[in-house]
């Protein structure tokens, strides 16, 4: 597999490049950012009409307008603060989908092994990505890229990004907050941190209280070694050897290191007890804390490695640390991964060091990914050693695999969280390869629409919300012009002449009686469908070189091979029939339904209405049942009528196809006969032939029959000898009652008295721009007018 071009199709998806030129994710992003720009320019305008005098002076005339004005204040707070939030949503994703190369985080409890599979897919060293057999070592998280140069040299880069004083202020806070949830203990600057050893709180700490000591002893009596880092501008390393000192918690080295000398002027350093390390030392950092992120460019051991970004996170079962670290891996999972590697490493014998835990995170990560399709694109891997000494047992490896994944899906309620899960070493290069890069880019692939919609749907939620608060809004400022335009000018007077000319009654009445002159006739959309089919009939007859193979395999009596392919050539032309005449049905009945709403939306003029649950794409069947639902609910004759075109169905399917199947009733094999062949000096051709001569005259035999039951031939009476109307004229028929109908209960009765009652209510609306004509227009009211005008245009569901 070639790594790049695989990870080039991932980005080209999501940038809309190459193949995927307008069509990619970052395309959807790029235009709801720039809808949500041009609204929020609006809405600022109307907040500053809201605050002008001349919306105070137009209020002394109109005293409903200060209510209104309050109302639309109180609505404009609640959109001006969720289109912030929207917006940063966008501009995160926007960043995720706008990179051009794919990110994998690593991810799992301390001790399982992540630093060795990141070390053997880099080439960095435990100086950089700090790993050991002790305990959980890993302060910061450190983001790698594949990274080469124009001459092919290898290339290392380490970048430090540190915190803020005010970041960090943040932070400590909310670790005093979680150790001390009743004391209210909280600091104003990073000063304050000192100060903090002073506090009861922080004396004789009990054995128990091991999160206490551990901010004691990192946050408060170390503050002088990372104080003058906070808030420092990035800083770049490019020695490999000293980047352990900004990201890892501690570091293992040999005693007579020269490194430990120098170490031990500004470090604890603590010895190691035991035969097998007691040439070790452990030298404790804790500028990590002041580490936000470290960035890493490194040339990768593999050639192919393509645009890699490799996430190193914090291990997690540091009681101390624990709901910290877990915050950021979700963070890290959520914001800047386009996949994730679960490592877990079972005991020397193949089982799991702690079962209970690797249930209890996959829980946790089910629960807190729940949104994010985790199944699509975390993976485990089981760490196999590589030592001689370790069991390679591949029972015991799949006893730990069957184990984990049976626990799994017993989880209540939840689903499974990882895609898949394999065996590999860890420290073996090609094993990490192509046991785990490859699979899993695989698995980005198959997966890539899935798990960029799981990261989308915040923001689809969101959009949904606040085009709900800004359709409100706009409704508000309708109702402030509607006061403005109303307030000299008899509206009354102009809905009684727009009425009396709306084009929809003439429209409506017409499309009636085109279908009433077409009730004598047969339905020509199913019979124009139907004799193309008929017509080309004789195509399914089996060749003449098939038929003779058929009989040289034999021996077979020429009698079962003629009603054996009469069966096959009876079989295929009444499937072709019974699909065509079924889509043809389909087609017309959604077509007439389409008529309808074009009317409505068109010359009824109510296409002018805006609506909340569905966009403004023009008239549809949706849209009739959008207009019922939110606006026509208060008019039952309407609303019923409406919803009948909506839900029409025509049901005559099976009368056309039984009139398909009589037809081609000759083909039994009861009601046809095979010829006779007597003559046994014939070659398989020749009686092939014959048969072939038999097929076709019976197939021309039911092409007529096909024309006679259908119609399709001119005839003097639209009746049969039984006295029942041809069924190919019965969709006329049915189309002509139900437009018929329709068109009589809302022009009559009390349909008709809705029906101007629907035209007065939104008589405002509905001839907008005739109201504002005959309005006294006064600049301020212009302005409203205009700008409501343009914000309504804006106001369609598909732009959030």
């Amino acid at each position: 597999m070639d790594i790049s071009s695989e990870i080039k199709k991932i980005v080209s998806r999501r940038l809309g490049t190459g193949d995927y030129q307008g069509r990619g994710r970052l395309s959807e992003i790029d235009g709801r950012l720039n809808n949500i720009t041009t609204i929020e320019k609006k809405v600022e305008e109307l907040q500053m009409m809201l605050n002008s005098d001349a919306y105070d002076k137009c209020a002394s005339k109109a005293p409903k307008m200060m209510m209104h004005k309050t109302e639309i204040i109180a609505e404009l707070d609640q959109f001006t603060n969720l289109a912030a939030a929207y917006r940063k949503e966008l501009e995160r994703l926007h960043e995720r989908f706008g990179r051009n190369k794919v990110q994998i985080a690593f991810i799992g409890r301390a001790r399982q092994g992540k630093s060795t599979f990141l070390q053997s897919i880099t080439g960095l060293s435990d100086s950089t990505i700090p790993s050991s057999a002790g305990s959980d070592c890993t302060g910061a998280i450190s983001i790698i890229e594949n990274y080469t140069t124009s001459k092919g040299h290898d290339y290392f880069e380490a970048r430090i990004e540190y915190y803020t004083e005010d970041e960090f202020v943040v932070a400590v806070n909310q670790k005093l907050a979680e150790l001390f949830p009743a004391k209210g203990i909280r600091i104003y600057a990073t000063d304050d941190i000192p100060r903090l050893a002073e506090r009861e709180e922080f004396h004789n700490i009990p054995i128990e209280q091991g999160k206490v000591k551990n901010f004691l002893d990192v946050y408060i009596k170390q503050y002088n070694t990372y104080k003058s880092l906070l808030g420092s501008a990035d800083e770049t390393l490019r020695d490999e050897e000293r980047v352990a000192e900004y990201v890892a918690k501690y570091k293992k080295c040999r005693k007579n290191a020269s490194v430990v000398k120098e170490y031990r002027k500004n470090y604890e350093v603590v010895e190691y007890s035991g035969v097998e390390l007691g040439d070790y030392v452990n030298v404790r950092f804790c500028k990590y804390v002041a580490v936000k992120t470290l960035h890493i460019k490194k040339t990768f051991r593999n050639a192919d490695a393509g645009d890699i970004v490799l996430v190193d996170t914090i291990g997690l079962g540091n009681h101390d640390t624990e709901k910290e670290d877990k915050k950021r891996m979700y963070e890290v999972l959520k914001h800047d991964s386009d996949a994730a590697v679960y490592v877990y490493k079972p005991n020397e014998d193949g089982t799991s060091q702690a079962p209970s835990e690797q249930i209890s995170t996959l829980e946790e990560l089910a629960a807190n990914l729940a949104g994010y399709s985790p199944e699509k694109w975390i993976v485990g891997v089981i760490n196999k050693k590589s030592r001689r000494n370790s069991a390679k047992s591949a029972e015991g490896y799949a006893e730990y695999l069957t184990h984990l994944n049976g626990q799994q899906e017993q989880i209540a309620n939840q689903k499974k969280c990882i895609a898949w899960c394999g065996v590999v070493d860890g420290a073996d290069e090609s094993d990490v390869n192509d046991k785990l890069v490859v699979p899993l880019l695989r698995t980005i692939i198959e997966n890539i629409d899935d798990i960029d919609n799981s990261f989308m749907k915040r923001a689809y939620e969101m959009g949904s919300e606040i085009y709900r608060r800004y359709y409100a809004l706009c409704k508000r400022v309708e109702t402030v012009v509607g006061v403005l335009m109303t307030s000299d000018i008899d509206v009354k007077s102009i809905f009684r002449d727009r009425f009396k000319h709306l084009p929809l009654k003439a429209a409506l009445h017409k499309y009636v009686e085109q279908y009433y002159k077409m009730i004598g006739e047969p339905c020509r959309y199913i019979l124009d469908d139907l004799r193309p089919i008929i017509d080309d009939i004789t195509q399914h007859i089996p060749s003449k070189e098939s038929i003779a193979q058929t009989i040289a395999d034999g021996p077979h009596w020429i009698g079962t091979v003629y009603n054996n392919m009469m069966d096959f050539v009876r079989s295929k032309i009444l499937r072709e029939l019974k699909d065509v005449s079924s889509k043809s049905i389909f087609t017309l009945q959604e077509k007439v339904k389409t008529d309808i709403a074009s009317l409505l939306y068109e010359e009824g003029l109510l296409g002018r209405i805006k609506l909340q649950s569905i966009s403004a794409q023009g008239p549809s069947v949706e849209w009739m049942r959008a207009l019922v639902k939110e606006k026509l609910y208060k008019y039952p004759i309407w609303s019923s009528a409406i919803q009948t075109v909506s839900n029409f169905e025509i049901r005559i399917e099976g009368y056309v196809y039984s009139k398909c199947i009589r037809a081609c009733d000759i083909m039994r094999p009861n009601k046809t006969q095979a010829p006779e062949i007597t003559d046994a000096s014939l070659s398989p051709e020749d009686m092939a032939d014959i048969i072939w001569q038999r097929i076709f005259n019976n197939i021309q035999n039911v092409k007529a029959q096909l024309y006679e039951e259908l119609g399709l031939r001119p005839k003097s009476i639209i009746h049969n000898d039984n006295g029942m109307v041809l069924e190919s004229l019965q969709p006329n028929i049915i189309m002509w009652c139900m437009v018929d109908t329709f068109e009589q209960e809302i022009r009559s009765g009390e349909g008709a008295e809705e029906f101007e009652r629907i035209y007065e209510d939104f008589c405002q609306t509905l001839w907008y721009n005739d109201i504002m004509s005959a309005a006294k227009s006064s600049d301020f009211m212009e302005s409203i007018s205009a700008l409501y005008g343009e914000m309504n245009s804006l106001c369609d569901k598909d732009r959030f």
